[in-house]
Order: structure tokens, then C-alpha cells, then sequence
């Protein structure tokens, strides 16, 4: 008896090994595909004069890939309202684009441990003579089609006393009792919007905001959230753990610092 389970063990470890040698074998003959965002400079941006990504998070996907084994990273520009169901269809295996964890995602998708933390901010042109978040009242805000800022904005404006309920919504808008939420396709449309006058403030993530802000734009002194970005996979799948540990390892060893440096 004892024999045959010194047997069965061996066959257990050898079935162990050669299991994961496959799966290591499999990553190295493919690469990693990473969803990523195109427009976000010094963390996710493509520059088509020469067809490459640049940014932090672009150096964190590659460092991943290479330790994780893959062949190589391939890149597949995603926007917020696709950003689920291009891991959901399987377009790619990862997302890394200052993707905040939230409840209601994990319900559908895993995420690492936060590798970036970031404030939500409120911008206006000076000349608006917008001054405090008391102001925004019965004023039009510009947020980005897909992305969570117009629900964590109408919060903290609930929150505030500012607004109570929503009168109408539709693809274009979301009129509450005393502001009017407009979705744009793209953060360059909602500068050019707030520059010209069509809207009255923008909400955005804190990263992407210093790209826009100049000496005639001002952020409003109100906190209205803190958003973490984490590495999001699909739900329940061994590349889910493999990257969170890898996460854990890069913030305890300084390499997410020294690649945001």
C-alpha cells in the first residue's frame, strides 16, 4: 500500500509539472493581449507617426508580459464603453486603461490590486466665473460616454443638495432637476466644448485632466472621488491570479514606481 502511493504521488507531481509546463509553453508561444487606451499622454497614448504606444501603463503591460512568459504584447486600443466586453468576447486577455475597480465591475470581471490612485476632478475655464460646486447649479456638464464619472459627480451633487432626481436621459444627456450631464465620444471633443461654451464644466479622471489644463482652466476645490486603477480579466480565470500576484510583487518592489518615473 505504501508502494502504490508513493506511485500515486509521483504521478500526481509529474501530472502537476507537466501541466504547468504546458501552460508556460502556451504563454510563451503567444503574446499578451492588453487592452489599452489611445489618447491619455504619459500613461496610454499612440502616436501615429509611428504607429507605438507610449505611457506608463504601456511599460507596466510590457513588464507583465515578460514575466509572466509570454512571447511578446500585443496591443488593442479600447474605449470605456467597450472596455468589459472586449475581455467578456475575448478580443483580448487583459485591460490596463485606468480601469477604476468598482462593485458593480467586479460583479463581472476580476481586477488586480490597485496600481494607481487617482482623484476625479472638476474643471471650468476662468472666465466662467464658476467658482465653487455651489455653482453649478442649473449649469451643463461635459463627462465622457462610458465612463463612471457622471455617476460618481451626481453622488457627491445628491450629496450636496444640488440635484435630487433625474427628469430625462437618453444617449445624448442626463437632465437631473438642476444640471444637465453631456456625453462625449472623446476627451478632445469635451476640451473643445468647455473652450467654445457648450458646456459650462467638464468631469474627468484627475490623468486626464492634466492634459487639458492650461492658465486659463482651473480645477473646482470639491473631492469628489478617489478612483484606483486596476488590471481587469475575466472573471474567474487563472490569468486573474497570475497577474494580481505579479501587481502585489511590482508595488512591494518599487518597479510601479520606477516605471511611472
Amino acid at each position: 500500500m505504501k508502494r502504490n502511493g508513493r506511485k500515486l504521488l509521483a504521478f500526481l507531481m509529474a501530472t502537476l509539472l507537466i501541466c504547468g509546463n504546458i501552460s508556460t509553453m502556451k504563454a510563451a508561444e503567444s503574446p499578451l493581449k492588453v487592452g489599452v487606451r489611445s489618447d491619455i499622454v504619459n500613461y496610454s497614448y499612440y502616436d501615429s507617426s509611428n504607429k507605438q504606444y507610449y505611457g506608463f501603463e504601456i511599460d507596466l503591460a510590457k513588464q507583465l508580459a515578460n514575466d509572466l512568459g509570454y512571447s511578446d504584447v500585443k496591443f488593442v486600443r479600447v474605449e470605456p464603453s467597450n472596455r468589459k466586453e472586449k475581455i467578456l468576447n475575448g478580443d483580448v486577455d487583459c485591460v490596463i486603461a485606468s480601469y477604476s475597480i468598482s462593485d458593480s465591475r467586479k460583479k463581472s470581471l476580476d481586477f488586480s490590486t490597485a496600481y494607481y490612485t487617482d482623484q476625479t476632478k472638476i474643471m471650468v475655464e476662468k472666465s466662467s466665473m464658476i467658482d465653487e460646486v455651489k455653482d453649478l447649479e442649473s449649469k451643463n456638464i461635459a463627462v465622457l460616454d462610458g465612463a463612471n464619472t457622471q455617476t460618481l459627480l451626481a453622488d457627491k451633487l445628491t450629496q450636496e443638495g444640488i440635484i435630487s432626481s433625474i427628469v430625462e436621459e437618453n444617449e445624448k444627456y442626463t437632465e437631473y432637476d438642476h444640471i444637465r450631464f453631456t456625453k462625449y465620444k472623446s476627451y478632445a471633443e469635451i476640451s473643445d466644448a468647455l473652450e467654445t461654451g457648450e458646456v459650462d464644466a467638464a468631469c474627468m479622471d484627475g490623468v486626464i485632466a492634466q492634459m487639458y489644463k492650461d492658465d486659463t482652466r482651473d480645477y473646482l476645490p470639491i473631492e469628489i472621488a478617489t478612483q484606483k486603477y486596476g488590471i481587469a480579466t475575466k472573471k474567474g480565470s487563472s490569468l486573474s491570479k497570475d497577474v494580481n500576484k505579479q501587481i502585489k510583487k511590482y508595488l512591494k518592489d518599487g518597479t510601479i514606481e520606477q516605471l511611472k518615473e
